[in-house]
This record gives C-alpha cells, sequence and structure tokens, in this order.
C-alpha cells in the first residue's frame, strides 16, 4: 500500500489523473477514498475540457459515488450536470444542479455563482418557462454584468413572451437594450412582436422601423422586414407592405421567408382584385419553390383567380405542367406521409425508414418530399448510418425556402467534417455562415471554415475568420482559445512573430489542456528569442510540471531549455538534457533528431574549446 500511495502521489504531482485513477482502479483495496474522489473528479475534468462529456458524466459518477469529501461530491454533481447539459440530456442536468443546489457546503464553492444561471437554462431547455423565469431573475439582479447576466436577461424575456406575459417580455427586453449585450437586434425585434400580440400594431409599426434604422445589418432584417409587410398589410396600408415584402425579397432572396412573402404579395393582390398581378406572385412562388407548402397554397388559390376569371383551361394546362402536383394521387401522397409519420410517432424506428423511402420512391415530388427527405434523414442518423443521413440531409439543404434549412445545413458540415470531406464542407460552411439565424450555427460554421482555411494554408483567410469567431456574441474561453491559437499559427507561418506572441499569450490566459501546453511551449521560445533565457527556462519547468501529459511540447520545450543552459554557459546541464530527450521521447522522431542535432553541435563546439586550450599550453 505504502508503495501504491507513493505511485499515485507521483502521478498527481504531475497531473497524470488518468494514471492515477488507472492504478487507483486495479488495486480494489486502495484504502483512501478521499484521494481516489479527488482523482476521479479532476480526471473528469479533464475529459469535460477535451470534450468527452459522456466519459466525463462516467468518471464524475465514480466521484459522486465515492462521496469522501462533500465539496467534492457538490462539485462532482454540478460538472456531472453542465455535461450532461452539453449532450442535450436537459432532464439529467436539472436533477444534478438541483442535488448541488440541495448541498450544505455548495455555497462554498466556486461554481455556485452560475446555479441560478444554469437552473434556468435547464428548465428553459425542458420548455418549463414558468420555472425558469425566478432563476433568470435571480441570476441577473445577483450577479456582475457581465456576458452571462446579459444572456439571463434576454433568455428572461423570451420566457414572459413564450408564456404571454408580453409586458413583462417587454420590460425585460428593454431593460438587455439599454446595456451593452449582443444581442440587441435580437431583444429590440422581439419587443416588436410582443407589441403586435399585444394588439397594438402601430406601436409594433414604430418599433420594427426604428429597428430598421438602429441595426441595419442585423442578420435578423428579413424577419424584421416580414413582419412589417404583415403588419402593414393588418392595417389596410396595402402599399405600404406589399413594398416592405418586396425589400425582403429584393435584399434577401436566400431567406427562408421568401416564398412565404411572395405568397402574402399574392394573395393581397388577389383581395385587391389584382387577377393579374396575383398570378404573377403565385406563379414565382410555384417556379422557385415548388415542394414547399406555399406553392401547394399558391396553387390552390390560383385556381380560384381562374375561376373568377373564366379561365379555368388555362389552370388545367398549367397544373399539369407542374411536376410537384399529382392532383389524382393528392390522396394516396397524403396518405403514404400519414403512414410513415405514425410509424415514427410510435416509435418504430425501421418500420418508419422504410415508409419514409416508400414516399421517396413512389412519389419523387411529392407534397410532402422535403420534410420526408429531413425526417428520414434524422432517422438514419439516430441509427448510424451517417452515410446515407448525410445523403438525406443535403437533399433539404440544397433546397431553399424550407424550415428545415438550417438544421440540416449544419448536420451535413458536420458529417462532411467528421468524413473529413473538407472541400466540400467548406461549400455548406458558407452557406450556414450565409444564411443561419440561429447565432450559435453561425459561430460553429466561422470556427470551422477558420480550421479549414488554415489546413489549405490559407493564413489570410484564416486571419479573417479567426477575426469573425472572436467577435460572435456569447462565446466560450474554449473556442476564445480556439480563435488565438489561429491566429498565432497563421502569425507563425507567415514569419509575424510579434502578432505570434501576442496571441499565444491570450491563448495561455484562458486554454486549458493541449492549446495551453501549446501557449507555453511558445513563452519559452519568445523569451529565448529576447534573451531571457532564466525566463525561458521557468516556462520550461511550468510546462513540465502542470503539462507532463503533453509529451510532444513537454520535449519541445526541454529542447529550448537545454539550448538556454548552453547559452549561460552550463555544457553539462544542456548535455544532459538532450541525452534524456534523446532517451525519453523516441514516439516523436522529429523531436528526437532535434536533440542528437544540438547534442552534436555541442560536442562540437566543446571540442573546438578544449582543442584551442590544449594548443594554448603546449
Amino acid at each position: 500500500p505504502e508503495l501504491q500511495d507513493l505511485l499515485v502521489d507521483s502521478y498527481l504531482t504531475s497531473k497524470n489523473f488518468k494514471g492515477a485513477l488507472e492504478l487507483i482502479e486495479e488495486n480494489r483495496n486502495y484504502a483512501n477514498k478521499s484521494t481516489y474522489q479527488k482523482v476521479a473528479f479532476f480526471r473528469g475534468m479533464e475529459l469535460f475540457l477535451e470534450g468527452d462529456y459522456a466519459e466525463t458524466v462516467d468518471v464524475l459518477d465514480r466521484a459522486i459515488k465515492s462521496d469522501a469529501d462533500a465539496v467534492f461530491t457538490a462539485r462532482s454533481r454540478y460538472w456531472k450536470g453542465e455535461a450532461s447539459y452539453l449532450l442535450n440530456r436537459f432532464d439529467e442536468a436539472l436533477v444534478e444542479y438541483i442535488r448541488f443546489q440541495q448541498s450544505p457546503v455548495a455555497a462554498r464553492t466556486g461554481e455556485f455563482k452560475d446555479l441560478d444561471y444554469n437552473l434556468g437554462y435547464s428548465y428553459f431547455k425542458l420548455k418549463d418557462y414558468n420555472s425558469a423565469i425566478p432563476y433568470f431573475r435571480s441570476y441577473k439582479s445577483g450577479s456582475i454584468g457581465n456576458e452571462k447576466t446579459q444572456d439571463a436577461q434576454v433568455r428572461l424575456g423570451d420566457c414572459y413572451f413564450v408564456t404571454s406575459r408580453y409586458d413583462s417580455a417587454i420590460e425585460a427586453y428593454n431593460d438587455y437594450i439599454s446595456g451593452n449585450g449582443r444581442e440587441k437586434d435580437y431583444a429590440a425585434f422581439q419587443k416588436a412582436v410582443s407589441y403586435g400580440f399585444m394588439g397594438r400594431n402601430s406601436t409594433k409599426l414604430a418599433e420594427l422601423n426604428a429597428f430598421l434604422t438602429a441595426y441595419p445589418a442585423s442578420t435578423l432584417k428579413d424577419d424584421v422586414l416580414f413582419e412589417l409587410g404583415n403588419s402593414y398589410i393588418r392595417e389596410n396600408r396595402d402599399q405600404e407592405g406589399l413594398k416592405a415584402f418586396a425589400d425582403m425579397v429584393d435584399s434577401y432572396p436566400g431567406s427562408k421567408l421568401v416564398p412565404q412573402a411572395l405568397l402574402r404579395q399574392g394573395l393581397v393582390h388577389y383581395n385587391a382584385n389584382r387577377n393579374e398581378d396575383a398570378l404573377s406572385k403565385f406563379g414565382s412562388v410555384v417556379d422557385k419553390y415548388p415542394n414547399s407548402q406555399e406553392a401547394i397554397q399558391a396553387v390552390n388559390t390560383a385556381k380560384l383567380v381562374y375561376m373568377d376569371m373564366g379561365r379555368v383551361n388555362e389552370y388545367a394546362a398549367w397544373v399539369r405542367n407542374l411536376d410537384f402536383v399529382e392532383v389524382s394521387d393528392a390522396e394516396l401522397d397524403n396518405a403514404t406521409f400519414e403512414s410513415a409519420e405514425k410509424q415514427a410517432l410510435e416509435g418504430r424506428t425501421a418500420a418508419a425508414i422504410k415508409g419514409y423511402e416508400n414516399y421517396i420512391s413512389e412519389f419523387p415530388s411529392g407534397l410532402h418530399i422535403v420534410d420526408v427527405h429531413f425526417k428520414l434523414a434524422q432517422l438514419q442518423f439516430s441509427e448510424g448510418n451517417q452515410e446515407k443521413a448525410l445523403n438525406s440531409f443535403k437533399y433539404v439543404a440544397d433546397r431553399g425556402g424550407s424550415d428545415y434549412k438550417e438544421q440540416a445545413l449544419t448536420r451535413v458540415c458536420e458529417l462532411l467534417l467528421a468524413k473529413e470531406d473538407y472541400s466540400t464542407a467548406m461549400e455548406y460552411l458558407i452557406q450556414l455562415e450565409n444564411s443561419a439565424d440561429i447565432t450559435q450555427n453561425r459561430t460553429y460554421a466561422r470556427q470551422n471554415l477558420m480550421k479549414a482555411y488554415y489546413d489549405q494554408k490559407n493564413y489570410e483567410k484564416t486571419l479573417e475568420y479567426a477575426d469573425k469567431v472572436m467577435n460572435s456574441p456569447g462565446i466560450d474561453d474554449r473556442i476564445k482559445s480556439d480563435a488565438q491559437i489561429m491566429i498565432a499559427r497563421s502569425a507563425m507561418k507567415t514569419a509575424d512573430e510579434e502578432t505570434a506572441e501576442e496571441a499565444y499569450a491570450k491563448v495561455q490566459k484562458i486554454a486549458s489542456g493541449s492549446l495551453a501546453a501549446e501557449a507555453l511551449y511558445f513563452d519559452a521560445y519568445f523569451k529565448q528569442k529576447r534573451g531571457a533565457l532564466e525566463e525561458s527556462n521557468i516556462a520550461v519547468q511550468k510546462l513540465a510540471r502542470e503539462y507532463a501529459i503533453y509529451k510532444e511540447w513537454g520535449g519541445k520545450g526541454l529542447i529550448i531549455m537545454a539550448q538556454n543552459f548552453y547559452a549561460l554557459g552550463d555544457a553539462f546541464q544542456a548535455t544532459y538534457i538532450l541525452e534524456s530527450v534523446i532517451s525519453n521521447f523516441t514516439q516523436f522522431p522529429e523531436i528526437e533528431s532535434k536533440a542528437r542535432e544540438e547534442l552534436a553541435e555541442i560536442k562540437t563546439k566543446e571540442a573546438e574549446k578544449n582543442a584551442s586550450v590544449n594548443t594554448g599550453e603546449n
């Protein structure tokens, strides 16, 4: 047991929590439950920082079951909740947050300050908005004005909005707008819509028009113009409404709202007896978005127009040329779709997949074809059939005017990146960046475009997208460190070491894991370049002490330390370090080769010195 304690202590000193946990668990009789709990907790945190949330939950469960120290038990519950939340298991996350809240020692932990925020979000994700409200309210009133506080404010507004408490929603959105949050445009839009639901249409119009002036570059501008059009029509101001719809269609041709806007224009013309104008708009919907629900409504309304005009024969000729409307098969189309839907709702996945595939085979241009492809893709993805899911998601992503387009685009990007098809992925990432309504999806697209451009050695575009990522709202330190590391690496590739040093310094402040090790290595590198050799060695010592698990960076750092010692006149220490690297880093051929090269150079120089001394004596 004493030897095992020493081994565990050795692992803990080098922060090798994985090794420590394996050693303890291999010894069933290991008595120190407190040490085991701490090791399991810190190993869980390592896994969390690496993004392996499922394994995080498993390891933290072991820490919780150990229950040797109340503080570590509480903290383990909190981070298990965080990991469950990031796995989209919101009900499990909520359970852990509540158990953390109930712990008598919770208030003594650093995690406690964000508890209300996380509880609010868990209820929010579970659509229990009434339960979310007091937590968001408590968090914003008890926290400093950071990004999370601002986010809690706008989510509080959303909770009131969804539960039809529009006065409170408006108050919350106003509080947010008066601050310095990054989603002011979203809050302003929600505020305007809230006035509409309260029957205050004129105020809604004023707020929407004010939005266009205040946020000219907002990604919500298409939504605003669409709502503006609807509000003008509701006020019987048809021409202003038509103009708002036209502005939206012209300025945002890729928006999912375009088919609805064209259809609304057609309906306005039809109600005003401008039949030819109405038919023109309905025809545009059908031509540009042939498989959409708006196209179906356009065909049905156009039929009424043709009947009013006594031109039913023209309608018949037109409909016969529309491949997505097979009037004689419409009932069979719906029946086939509804049958597959029933299987899916009842959890019979294999039968649902077969039903959706039958629909596509029988109705390749059917009324529900986009819906079917998306739902089929989701089932294929859940069953682990990635290639089929990719093809189905692509079908949806490649068609405009669908409510599913953004979700499909995100999945296509995810699947293409997983199979390392970067060139194809970039096409879809660019689409996602340009069309995403959800901020996180746009940030995801930019983050991966940044990495893809770096892989292509296009460092100018890498830096451009790193800047975009850094300016994205609501990003965490992990994303910030990813962007800063891309800036640093690109700067090194383009010999801009001043920018690289600045970026690596920022990474060092916020990163963890391998990125922190990389930043610390370059800290040593730049200090060496400046001649601050003692400080450079201190950085290498910290790298070896705190990031021993990342051996490649540790090996590179030791070579810098050897160079420093030699420059400081300590050839013995330099030689010792290089020989140690050669012996212990054989799994990294480049590092071993560099160490041999440095060692040979030192020995040559020392031999020359000795020869010179001997010559002088003679």
